[in-house]
């Protein structure tokens, strides 16, 4: 079961951004083993690339993101 805060997230990320986090669940558990593997993953992996290539408009909102899920990993 994913967490609620988590969900959450992932939906206001679906809404924002237009991309569906937990789209692939089944992939993403076989890959990393635990959603807060994953969150680590996205936090520690991919939000790095996302500001570093993102426009001056989007680069905000990648960085409030990262700080979002690395917040919620607090709870996982």
């Amino acid at each position: 079961m994913i967490n609620v805060k988590l969900q959450s997230l992932c939906n206001e990320w679906e809404s924002d951004m237009k991309g569906d986090m937990l789209e692939n669940l089944d992939e993403i558990l076989e890959v990393y083993k635990t959603i807060k593997n994953y969150v680590i993953y996205l936090v520690n992996e991919c939000f790095p690339i996302w500001i570093d290539e993102a426009d001056d408009d989007n680069k905000e909102v990648y960085i409030e993101y990262q700080l979002k899920f690395r917040n919620v990993l607090k709870e996982l």
